[in-house]
């Protein structure tokens, strides 16, 4: 995998093909090269981790975990099953009920991962991980010979999504209610401006 400076994202992300590439947050292809001061190589100590979104490559669904308890197992039986689930039931190669555990460290404010002795393996980058190995934003994890994306979301992150969705949603009943004119003089409404066709007073708004 190599980094690139999604310009859309305006962050560096990790791609595949440098020869066509694309984004893995927004599937953009507009880049530049790779900021280093951006570089995200594990959690910011500044920033906290909101949650972890696992983007599987083959239909872009998403696992996404919050680390309340510190400790989430993937698996057929466990965190993401649905998603799991479905790709063994579609015949292919066995992801095992209780596949990996992710574990988030705060003293080192860093997650990891470790196999839990699955049917074929987990890795990190290329990386077996038989042992805890370090898990980064825009990691590539594979269970078996299936590929994850792994996005960090951050705190602030989470909070301005939520913003921007309640601004949507304010504007969105803002939108549902239409404007009423009236007139001063014999109190008729009107769904438009203007003047009162019997009054000939211009029409006050609501």
């Amino acid at each position: 995998m190599d980094t690139l400076y999604c310009i859309n994202c305006e962050e560096n992300v990790s791609v595949s093909n440098l020869s066509s590439p694309e984004c893995s947050k927004c599937w953009g292809d507009d880049f530049k090269e790779a900021e280093p001061s951006t570089i995200n190589d594990t959690a910011n100590e500044d920033r906290a981790v909101e949650s972890i979104e696992f983007i599987y490559q083959s239909s872009f669904e998403k696992i996404i975990l919050d680390f309340s308890n510190n400790i989430q197992i993937l698996g057929r039986d466990c965190a993401g099953s649905e998603i799991l689930s479905k790709i063994t039931e579609n015949n292919r190669p066995v992801i095992s009920r209780r596949h990996c555990k992710i574990e988030f460290k705060p003293d080192e404010n860093r997650f990891f991962v470790q196999d839990l002795n699955s049917t074929n393996g987990t890795s990190v980058d290329e990386k077996e991980a038989s042992i805890a190995t370090l898990l980064k934003d825009q990691s590539i994890l594979k269970l078996g010979r299936e590929v994850f994306v792994v996005s960090f979301i951050y705190e602030e992150q989470a909070k301005s999504d939520a913003n921007s969705a309640k601004l949507i949603s304010e504007d969105e009943v803002t939108e549902a209610i239409p404007t009423v004119f009236y007139c001063s003089d014999c109190s008729s409404n009107y769904d438009n401006d203007g003047y009162c066709p019997d009054c000939d007073v211009k029409l006050q708004k609501t």
